[in-house]
């Protein structure tokens, strides 16, 4: 287990050094082509799904619910925020999904080999054209 661990936290500083490369040494916030680097770090492909800007679950009876956007500021002091996406907004009735506009997203990806075999072509063709 410690192995893994090791080879685990090698690999993310690998990635976050050939990020921060990408953005000559500024400070950004993490970007698809970002998560290029990492399928080129583990030499596999991928085919973005969706992306999804991330934003806050509370519950339907604390004091930022009565607002429809939240800012960074209405974060602070908060002790313990659920992230979430617009999608999950029915996942419980005691929760209310906010956005905040600190533009973070979610990025769903299929991950697959760069040589696909031809059943994983048609599978990548068909979510191709369902995600279109």
């Amino acid at each position: 287990m410690e192995k893994l661990r090791r080879s685990w936290n090698d690999e993310k500083k690998t990635f976050f050094k050939m990020a921060e490369e990408e953005t000559h040494g500024k400070k950004k916030r993490f970007e698809n082509s970002n998560f290029v680097s990492l399928l080129n770090l583990r030499q596999c492909a991928g085919l973005e799904l969706s992306k999804e800007l991330i934003g806050c679950a509370v519950s339907i009876h604390h004091r930022l619910a009565q607002k429809d956007k939240l800012t960074i500021q209405d974060l602070y002091g908060e002790k313990l925020m659920l992230m979430a996406v617009e999608n999950w907004r029915y996942v419980h009735p005691l929760l209310k999904i906010l956005p905040v506009d600190w533009g973070v997203c979610h990025f769903l990806w299929t991950l697959h080999s760069p040589n696909p075999s031809p059943l994983v072509e048609q599978f990548l063709k068909a979510v191709k054209q369902a995600t279109a």
